[in-house]
């Protein structure tokens, strides 16, 4: 259920467990901790797990979680998150602005 949990120190809600979510990257069997991955392959990363998430075929539910499909894939748990970057202000979210400098 959405919202059943407390937000983030970031006040973020139900960042994992919805859908699987696309990534830009594409797969490798050879993944490693690196930021740089393969500039070119026939599957794309997707992360995180979703409400179909259970221990006989999905065990890995975080949002660390890692698997793959072909771009072309479509699945009712599979989707996207929209993003945008956003510089803290120290004026109006000081506790934002602080952790953010911080790391």
């Amino acid at each position: 259920m959405v919202a059943s949990f407390p937000n983030s120190s970031l006040g973020l809600h139900d960042m994992v467990g919805n859908v699987w979510e696309w990534t830009q990257d594409w797969f490798s069997t050879t993944h490693d901790s690196s930021l740089a991955g393969p500039t070119t392959g026939k599957d794309k990363v997707k992360k995180g797990g979703s409400f179909m998430c259970q221990k006989s075929f999905c065990y890995r539910y975080r949002c660390a979680a890692r698997s793959h499909n072909t771009p072309d894939t479509s699945a009712y748990n599979l989707g996207f998150r929209c993003v945008k970057s956003v510089s803290p202000n120290p004026q109006t979210d000081p506790e934002l602005f602080q952790r953010k400098s911080e790391l």
